[in-house]
């Protein structure tokens, strides 16, 4: 299923990300619950690390 399918056929962004996860999980091997977590500080200074999704509910994420 292409983004835009997903997109236009669900309103909730976890529903989205559930699919995406689901062929993830179908698709890689090694490590399908790995993430990259971006954010920035106060000032603007970005930051990135790879962290492990373990759960994922209508509250958000838990890595």
């Amino acid at each position: 299923m292409h983004m835009t399918d997903l997109m236009v056929n669900n309103n909730s962004p976890f529903s989205v990300f559930n699919e995406w996860f689901k062929q993830a999980q179908q698709s890689e091997p090694s490590d399908p619950d790995a993430g990259c977590l971006a954010t920035v500080d106060a000032n603007g200074y970005p930051n990135a690390r790879v962290v492990l999704i373990r759960k994922i509910d209508e509250r958000g994420f838990c890595f």
